[in-house]
């Protein structure tokens, strides 16, 4: 007992990919942990002077010193990593191996394993601790530079003599539990997938809500039976006698609604099964109804998500170990939690180490999206209201002076458009999501009727300009050096509607409440929009010359400014009224698009009203009729 204890810290004390960075150790959180539980010293050639050369490094503590011959490092798929340690005082060597419960008892003597082995591993696993198996075996074998590392390390990793578990309790961060509710509250679903034990990741799933608290869990594994009819069996997390028909999903007793929980094995044979095209299990609806799948390895959890984006759902991954950077590449959405080997990968690296990272990026993207597109329409807006004042003009051979351009592009428009970018994210994550179609028939409609709109009441201006018994036409040959013939009654006109056109167009685009913070909040874009109205607003009814001189505006009759000013408002009624009428018609449905179930083969209401539990055929005949429509 007394040498395994010693072996046990060894182990604690080498068989780690712990380093020094910049004076501080650095690695794996856990690893740490354990290291620092042992209060060991880590020396290495780089922070050390003369190093033995033996070793790549030395682990050490008051009494007893380990040099490190050779680390062999964790690999998802073979679920371990291993040393090669050497005891320097007493020159006896060994291999310490360090894995998934399951993985060491394979490499393990089976002597050397307790009898009550898988019974202690579940009473930890269900209580949602992380265990990990170390074992280990006396070898004296040299290791150099020209030993192959792969046959060693085959060789050396066999007939282990079994240590213990190493239990660790990863407790859940504070917020991660009001996470998972938020993005449960905007209908968004959260599945869990890991490389830790089944049961471990099954209870970190109820403590965090991902699995709701009167749901029934039923395990997807792999029959141990060989000679097994079916090499896929599904049971109960609590009572064994409870099994589901793997090829159908019948329970033997109605058990209500209930959540899959799935194993790297189980996931493999499925996967291959439904490649093949064998299609002996439902594969769609498993992976629907799978909430939590474990002893994932990287492929696997790369082949999990693009299942997922198969069924026409939009999926997000995070993670922050290397092995979840497949996954995170081939996400729609993939976001790192730290900066080592998934950052590399990920399209997004949070500095944030926690999962709150989400819902914020999934509220500023649809902030930005929303933004782009209020930016787009308002553009396309002010081109037009400018390219009809050109027009208008065109016909009395005049054209917008280099004033009034400025005033329009840069004192308005430049500067609105430079602020609308700052208004901020929704507080709350939305259940709707905004269109992802720039050329949607909301967006169309709306920006063609508004286009339309500011056309009409520019030329209903520019007529009654003309028909007025005040107007006559304004010659400029002799008195206009830039040939421009600006300073004319419609210049006047169609330049006053287009700057009341301007401000009322860029607020009415910005008005958006699910997506984005009150436009209010927004202080920069609503004072300079106040500016600019009360501004454009005066220089209606100014009775002073001096800006209309300025900006090479011709003084027209108070009454027909007043009239400028009710058409103005009037246009912004029908603005407004055509904004709210879509809106409102956008609502109820009426622009969304009927799903393809060629391209979507489940929907998330079907995925709700499936998943009770009964078996009924009646509800699989639904299922299947939309998945062949």
């Amino acid at each position: 007992a007394d040498t395994e204890d010693t072996v046990i810290r060894m182990g604690l004390m080498t068989c780690h990919s712990l380093t020094h960075i910049s004076g501080a150790l650095s690695g794996d959180v856990l690893e740490i942990r354990m290291f620092d539980a042992v209060k060991a010293k880590l020396q290495e050639p780089h922070i050390t002077e003369n190093f033995d050369a033996r070793f790549i490094s030395i682990a050490s503590d008051d009494q007893k010193a380990y040099g490190v011959i050779a680390q062999f490092e964790f690999v998802p798929a073979l679920q371990r990593m291993s040393v090669y340690v050497q005891d320097i005082k007493e020159d006896a060597g060994y291999i310490i191996c360090k894995g998934s419960p399951e993985k060491i008892a394979e490499l393990a003597d089976r002597n050397s394993l307790p009898a009550d082995y898988w019974e202690r591993l579940q009473q930890y696993t269900r209580q949602g601790y992380r265990v990990l198996s170390l074992g280990y075996r006396p070898l004296n074998e040299p290791f150099t530079n020209e030993t192959d590392r792969g046959v060693f390390r085959e060789k050396a990793e066999r007939d282990l003599r079994f240590l213990g578990f190493i239990v660790m309790q990863n407790t859940l961060k504070p917020e991660t539990t009001g996470v998972i509710h938020e993005l449960k509250d905007a209908s968004i679903r959260s599945v869990m997938i890991t490389g830790d034990n089944l049961l471990t990741a099954v209870c970190v799933a109820k403590e965090c809500g991902i699995i709701a608290p009167n749901a029934n869990v039923m395990l997807v594994e792999q029959s141990e039976d060989p000679e097994a009819k079916e090499p896929i069996i599904i049971k109960d997390l609590e009572r064994k006698d409870l099994t589901m028909d793997p090829t159908s999903l019948e329970a033997s007793e109605s058990i209500g609604r209930f959540e899959l929980a799935v194993t790297g094995k189980a996931w493999n044979i499925l996967l291959a099964d439904f490649k093949q095209g064998v299609n002996r299990y439902p594969f769609e609806r498993i992976i629907t109804a799978g909430t939590v799948y474990a002893r994932m390895a990287p492929e696997n959890k790369a082949s999990l998500v693009e299942e997922l984006m198969e069924l026409g759902w939009y999926v997000g991954m995070c993670g922050d170990g290397a092995n979840d950077a497949i996954a995170l590449r081939a996400a729609h959405v993939g976001v790192s939690l730290c900066d080592a080997e998934a950052s590399v990968s990920a399209p997004f690296t949070s500095q944030t180490k926690n999962i709150t990272v989400i819902p914020r990026l999934l509220k500023e993207g649809r902030s930005s999206l929303t933004t782009a597109f209020q930016l787009f329409r308002f553009m396309a807006l002010y081109s037009t209201i400018q390219f009809a004042n050109a027009v208008l003009l065109n016909f009395n051979a005049s054209f917008l002076g280099n004033w009034q351009y400025l005033y329009q592009d840069m004192w308005i428009v430049f500067i609105l458009v430079i602020l609308l970018g700052r208004s901020k994210a929704a507080r709350t994550l939305s259940v709707k999501r905004p269109s992802g179609r720039l050329f949607s028939p909301v967006n169309l409609i709306s920006t063609v009727i508004h286009i339309a709109l500011s056309v009409v009441f520019q030329v209903i201006i520019w007529l009654q300009c003309r028909k007025a018994d005040w107007y006559y036409e304004i010659d400029n040959t002799n008195n206009d050096p830039t040939d421009s013939n600006t300073t004319i009654f419609e210049d006047a006109t169609v330049v006053l509607m287009g700057s009341l056109q301007y401000i009322v167009v860029a607020m009415m685009f910005c008005v958006e409440r699910k997506f984005k913070q009150p436009i209010w909040t927004n202080y920069l874009f609503v004072s300079w929009w106040a500016i600019t109205s009360i501004f454009s607003i005066l220089l209606v009814v100014s009775f002073d010359e001096t800006m209309f001189a300025f900006l090479q505006i011709v003084y027209l009759p108070l009454h027909f400014r007043l009239e400028i000013l009710w058409l103005g408002a009037i246009n912004a009624v029908l603005y407004v009224a055509v904004e709210v009428g879509l809106s409102t018609a956008k609502d109820k449905g009426a622009f969304t698009r009927k799903a393809n179930p060629k391209k979507h083969r489940l929907l998330m209401r079907q995925y709700q009203a499936l998943w009770n539990g009964n078996g009924k055929q009646r509800q699989y005949k639904q299922l299947n009729e939309s998945h062949s429509a």
